[in-house]
């Protein structure tokens, strides 16, 4: 059982949902019964009628999922399966007829039965399916498929009543006139299920086609199924017998198909309908069908002339109308094709691109307006030739010749296939210009595989043309000029590889064009370095930064190493973003000077300056001990003996000891300008207390003499450092103090002294005018007015010491922002500590 049900899961006539697979089973169990009342046929007395009861059901259920799938579909589908379900239910009409007279009315069964009728009729709606798919899908009434349907039951009606329905005919012959029936219902089938495999073939929509084959499918079953009953052999028994469950296998396919039927998916192709069988259709079965009407009636006269008669004159009247409706119709249409053929010529002809029609051996059908006047020639010169014939000669884009055969028509009807994108010149006679033309040729194929025409679309890039030559000129120009630049100019590609490098760029790096193409910077071997010696990774380089922004990079220094050498370039450059249409920077141009050898002057003069300072500072030291140890001493001592003379026993007049006095005076005034100057020349409590002490001790003495309220913040604990260091930033706040003595008008200032993550901090602010800000123009004073020769020289000392020294300046005041890595007292390059 497991087996059977893992074989099963695969089969695509399995449903997929619940109301499926409940459908399916409801007709599967009805089989089952069905099968039982054929196997205890002897135990039943009604075993016929309960077969036809059941049979009934299950046609109906096929019919049920049938009306299930047409509602779930849309547009030509929907069609379809509405005229199969018709035609499933009017099966389940004639099997209730067959039901009616065969168990409960006991007719003969070598007579004719109405439900006879039913089975010959039910095909009808089927065969409507075979006739061409409307051009329109539309909500109206299909009044010609109506008629069609019509003329198909007089036809089906006609030829019962010639067949069968004669009663001398049933007299004479009996029961074999069932076995003629079922003979004829078994040519049927097969005449539909060929018809229906050939319909199938023909159409171009994918669930059409399956839909077809499926129905050919079942009407190929219900032959098999007729075929049952005459090698059966049993004719009427009155008992159910296997024959009936024969026949209900197409209707459990039926059930099968439609439940696992996708509904939702459509046939959306056009259906292409052959012109001269849609004539046939149209002209010549209306007015057949009435014929074969009148000649089958003509022996049905005999016994039944009323319905002769009848039959006659509905075919005639469906046959007229018809006719009637296919003439309108096509006048209509051909009304409309004349006006969109108008409204097409009308539409080319106004088109500036250059349409031509060319027929099977090139020779020129129609040509547009704009391709007469491309060229210059009238519509009387080009009719009937070929481009051979033309006064001109067709060019590669090389110059060279384009012979007959390599132009786009001649090799579109070569080839059979389109060509698109052609570039062809034309050298006109008498003139020594070229038009350029952009040339599209698509071959339009007939039913047998030929070539019944082409069609060009030619479109003048004559202007393009020129502009692309003048933008190559350009080109040239520019690498020219680019490659004997001194400056290196590279450019590079969205992943920031160099696409383009010129002979300066390469000189300056000592590397080969074959070298550098598709890598990037990274993939080198260089190593990129800041201007303080630290490595710059791969995604903080200016070309990836470049790209990762969108916005320029200029003025970038920068080293570059080889590994393992310890020479450094240095160069000075910028990156610039290319950008596309969406604003995406897709590629960079990037322009870069050798600026090693002004590196080195720097680094010289950086040294020079550094010594100068170092000097200064020792001259200052030494001058504040002189002052202080030698120059003081003498006043002092100069003092001391005054004060003797004052003291003294020898008489002074009154003048003398007014003179004395002021001298006394002015030596006290001049011993404290003496310590002050050495003070400020070089504290002592920096050299023996440290930056810290000697911060507040000048910060002190500073607001004593300029009225100035500060407020010092210093790091407790604050560690001693080298000698340089502690000088650089005691420096810097006697300079910052000056400036807002000088210039801020602040009445308050703060300064802060602190040292974390490895770098020690100085910050002096005020909240005085701020400097001046610099002129539009650049008319202005330089930095050096603006700032301070002093503030210069400070900059000067952080960066000999690795440090930075930043300004900022507005309105509400100045903030001076100093940092050093830290480095404590004992770890640096410098002369320590004087003691004592």
């Amino acid at each position: 059982m497991n087996r059977l049900a893992s074989v099963f899961a695969g089969s695509p006539l399995l449903p997929s949902s619940k109301l499926s697979r409940f459908a399916l089973a409801v007709a599967f169990a009805l089989l089952a019964l069905l099968v039982l009342v054929v196997a205890r046929e002897g135990h039943h007395a009604n075993s016929q009628l309960l077969s036809d009861l059941l049979q009934s059901a299950i046609v109906a259920s096929a019919a049920a999922c049938a009306l299930w799938v047409t509602g779930r579909s849309t547009g030509y589908l929907r069609r379809l399966w509405l005229l199969f379900t018709v035609s499933l239910l009017l099966v389940v009409v004639a099997q209730v007829l067959e039901t009616y007279y065969e168990g409960l009315a006991h007719t003969p069964f070598a007579t004719p039965w109405p439900s006879d009728v039913g089975f010959i009729l039910w095909v009808i709606p089927a065969l409507i399916m075979l006739l061409p798919r409307p051009d329109k899908e539309h909500g109206g009434i299909d009044w010609e498929t109506i008629l069609d349907f019509a003329q198909v039951g007089i036809v089906a009606l006609t030829a019962y009543l010639y067949f069968f329905y004669l009663t001398s005919r049933w007299e004479s012959e009996g029961p074999q006139m069932v076995t003629k029936e079922i003979w004829l219902q078994i040519y049927r089938d097969l005449a539909i299920a060929a018809a229906f495999l050939l319909r199938s073939r023909a159409s171009v929509s994918e669930p059409a086609k399956v839909l077809f084959r499926r129905v050919s499918l079942f009407f190929l079953f219900a032959t098999g199924a007729s075929m049952t009953y005459l090698l059966s052999g049993q004719g009427s028994t009155g008992r159910a017998n296997w024959y009936d469950v024969a026949w209900c296998g197409p209707y459990l396919f039926v059930t099968a198909f439609a439940t696992q039927w996708k509904a939702e998916v459509d046939a959306s192709a056009k259906e292409q309908a052959v012109p001269g069988r849609a004539a046939i259709f149209s002209r010549m079965v209306p007015v057949c069908v009435p014929l074969l009407v009148l000649l089958m009636s003509r022996r049905i006269a005999y016994e039944q002339a009323t319905l002769a008669w009848a039959a006659i004159t509905a075919s005639f009247l469906v046959s007229t109308t018809r006719l009637i409706l296919t003439n309108a119709k096509q006048l209509r249409v051909a009304d409309a094709l004349r006006v969109s053929e108008e409204r097409f010529r009308t539409l080319v002809q106004d088109l500036h691109i250059g349409i031509v029609l060319l027929g099977p051996n090139a020779e020129t059908l129609f040509a547009n307006r704009s391709v007469l006047e491309t060229f210059g020639v009238r519509s009387e010169q080009v009719a009937g030739k070929s481009s051979a014939q033309f006064e001109a000669t067709a060019i590669r884009e090389d110059g060279t010749e384009m012979p007959f055969s390599e132009r786009p028509a001649p090799r579109a009807i070569a080839t059979k296939q389109p060509v698109y994108g052609e570039v062809v010149g034309w050298r006109l006679k008498g003139s020594d210009g070229v038009v350029w033309t952009l040339v599209d040729a698509l071959p339009q194929i007939t039913q047998q595989g030929e070539v019944a025409d082409v069609i060009l679309s030619i479109s003048d890039i004559t202007e393009r043309k020129k502009a692309e030559e003048a933008l190559q000129r350009s080109e040239e120009r520019f690498r020219t000029l680019v490659e004997s630049l001194h400056v290196g100019v590279a450019l590079m590609g969205p992943r920031a590889e160099i696409l383009f490098a010129n002979q300066a760029a390469l000189e300056i790096f000592g590397l080969s064009l074959e070298q550098v193409l598709g890598k990037t910077s990274e993939e080198f071997g260089f190593i990129a370095l800041r201007e303080d010696g630290t490595e710059i990774p791969f995604e903080r380089r200016p070309a990836p930064m470049a790209l990762a922004t969108g916005q320029p990079v200029r003025n970038q220094v920068m080293g570059w190493r080889r590994p393992g050498s310890g020479e450094v370039l240095w160069i000075l450059g910028e990156v610039v973003p290319l950008s596309t249409k969406d604003g995406k920077p897709d590629r960079l141009v990037a322009a870069f000077s050798d600026i090693t050898q002004r590196k080195e002057a720097e680094e010289s003069l950086h040294q020079l300056s550094a010594r100068l300072l170092r000097l200064q500072d020792e001259e200052r030291r030494r001058l504040g001990r002189e002052l202080h140890d030698s120059l003081a001493q003498s006043v002092m001592a100069v003092n001391l003996d005054l004060a003797q003379i004052t003291r003294s026993s020898m008489p002074l007049d009154k003048s003398a000891r007014h003179a004395l006095s002021e001298a006394r005076k002015v030596l006290r005034e001049m011993s404290r300008e003496i310590r002050t100057l050495s003070y400020l020349l070089h504290p002592p409590v920096l050299d023996e207390l440290g930056l810290a002490s000697a911060v507040k001790e000048y910060a002190s003495g500073f607001s004593e003499r300029s009225g100035i309220a500060l407020e010092i913040d210093i790091q407790p604990n604050f560690p001693r450092m080298p000698q340089e260091a502690e000088t650089a930033f005691f420096r810097i706040v006697q300079e910052s103090l000056a400036n807002i003595q000088k210039h801020s008008g602040s009445p308050t200032g703060t300064i802060r002294l602190w040292n974390g993550q490895g770098r020690v901090q100085l910050e002096i602010r005020d909240q005085g005018r701020g400097m001046a800000a610099k002129p539009r123009g650049g008319g202005g004073l330089p930095e050096a007015s603006r700032l301070g020769v002093g503030i210069l020289g400070m900059r000067e000392r952080m960066a000999q010491l690795g440090g930075t020294l930043e300004v900022q300046s507005n309105a509400s005041g100045t903030a001076v922002h100093a940092t050093i890595p830290l480095v404590l007292e004992g770890t640096h390059g410098t002369p320590p500590h004087p003691r004592g």
